[in-house]
């Protein structure tokens, strides 16, 4: 078996065409064509004429739709299972930002669309542990009341009522909710210290 090692002086092996499921020059050249064409939409609202805003290219969709449907492949977004809404939302963003893209500052619009879209998927991922966090809290608040009711219709109102309370077998909801309050409270000091650290007009003020 031959060695896949590289040795000093050797030219690294050529990955396969189809892994670069997106051509960062083609979809260069396509966002260079739609700056032009932004360009003259904007002059021509400055001379007074009414022109229709340029549509964006099938390359260019093809090519965003691809970078946001790909990055849900990685490992830490491949079993999520709101992966289609975060495809979705990534696929709006880069959309609503197309022409932030400097085509003078940099020529790579792979790895802008692809921090783009990374940025939205975290934020659907925020999104839905809230969303889970007020569901399990909501559950576990309705299972404590029903037990309650159901404890207190049958007459068992013991100065320990809380203690004779059975839950279902819910570890991961416990374990969900935990985690999450743990991460909200690190977020909190977190804050807490950049407010600190942060210094206002008045400290420098005195500092002089």
């Amino acid at each position: 078996k031959k060695s896949t090692i590289i040795k000093i002086g050797q030219d690294k092996p050529v990955a396969a065409k189809e892994r670069h499921y997106v051509d960062k020059q083609e979809f260069y050249d396509a966002l260079v064509e739609r700056r032009i064409k932004v360009d003259q939409y904007k002059l021509d609202l400055e001379k007074g004429l009414e022109p229709k805003p340029p549509k964006i290219s099938d390359k260019i969709g093809e090519c965003i739709l691809k970078i946001c449907t790909n990055l849900a492949k990685k490992y830490n977004f491949a079993r999520l299972p709101f992966k289609e809404e975060m495809i979705g939302d990534a696929v709006e963003q880069c959309i609503k930002y197309i022409d932030s893209f400097d085509i003078y500052q940099t020529k790579n619009p792979f790895s802008y669309f692809t921090q783009t879209a990374y940025y939205r998927y975290l934020d659907r991922i925020k999104l839905e542990e809230e969303e889970t966090y007020v569901k399990y809290k909501s559950l576990l608040q309705s299972v404590v009341l029903s037990e309650l009711s159901e404890q207190d219709t049958n007459g068992d109102n013991t100065e320990h009522l809380h203690d004779n309370i059975v839950l279902p077998d819910i570890d991961h909801v416990f374990d969900f909710i935990q985690k999450f309050e743990e991460k909200q409270e690190k977020n909190k000091k977190k804050t807490k210290i950049k407010k600190s650290k942060s210094a206002t007009l008045d400290d420098m003020w005195d500092s002089e």
